[in-house]
């Protein structure tokens, strides 16, 4: 099977359905936190590097959403 089948399967055998349950929250949550940091960092970079802080902070954050998903599109596989 897929690594993401392995995964599941360990995590619901060694922590139960309950705990399995709380170990796929805990990455959905993981990964959630790690983009938001990602966007506001790279967002920041963009309105004081390349914009020199003209303008709203709208601007940088919808550009780093459109490239983020642009590239989430092009179906990399690892």
């Amino acid at each position: 099977g897929s690594s993401e089948e392995m995964v599941r399967a360990i995590s619901v055998g060694i922590l139960g359905p309950a705990g399995g349950l709380v170990a796929c929250v805990a990455v959905g949550l993981a990964c959630l936190t790690t983009a938001v940091s990602l966007t506001v960092v790279c967002s920041n970079f963009l309105q004081v590097e390349l914009l020199k802080e003209r303008g709203g902070y709208l601007l940088p954050v919808g550009i780093t959403l459109g490239l983020s998903f642009a590239v989430s599109t092009l179906g990399f596989m690892g």
